[in-house]
């Protein structure tokens, strides 16, 4: 079977199975590996050649690119292979792929008690500075927005602010 013919195979499986998105992301890496290898036969394609090409498509991008890339590669020779070919291997399945491709670690956001940001809060000093850290912690409110509060932002009277939120349209929050 040729590159061609797995892909147009896969573009019509993942039309009546998959959602939108899933569709249009084998659509880009489908159509790239078309360009390079449409006239290829689909046992020819070695693994150092799918190394090179998942590289070369992924370079200067993400670690979770690179790995959702070779993920939807190593699927779509999955459903290929494994129906009208079992005998044949992957070649999206070795040492060195899994070592330039893996899945990158999670960072976890280290999350502070709120008791610990009342002891901040109290032992701040400069009351700008508190008055900052107040406005964050109780009101919610972004650095930015902080920093870009003005007098007329605020009504001593009523005691709210008002803020002009640009990111959802212009309209007005009340704090």
């Amino acid at each position: 079977m040729k590159i061609a013919d797995a892909i147009t195979y896969c573009l019509q499986y993942h039309k009546i199975n998959s959602r939108p998105n899933t569709l249009a992301n084998y659509k880009f890496l489908l159509g790239k590996l078309g360009k390079v290898y449409s006239d290829r036969g689909i046992d020819s394609i070695s693994t150092e050649r799918i190394i090179a090409f998942l590289a070369n498509l992924t370079e200067g991008r993400k670690q979770n690119t690179k790995w959702s890339k070779d993920t939807t590669l190593s699927a779509f020779f999955n459903l290929i292979i494994n129906p009208l070919q079992p005998e044949m291997k992957t070649p999206c399945l070795s040492p060195a792929a899994k070592a330039l491709f893996h899945k990158p670690k999670t960072t976890h956001w280290i999350i502070f008690y709120k008791d610990t940001i009342d002891e901040v809060i109290f032992r701040t000093l400069n009351s700008r500075n508190r008055l900052i850290l107040e406005l964050m912690a109780r009101g919610g409110m972004r650095i930015s927005e902080v920093l870009g509060l003005k007098p007329t932002d605020i009504d001593g009277q009523k005691h709210f602010c008002s803020i002009l939120l640009k990111v959802a349209g212009n309209r007005r929050l009340l704090i």
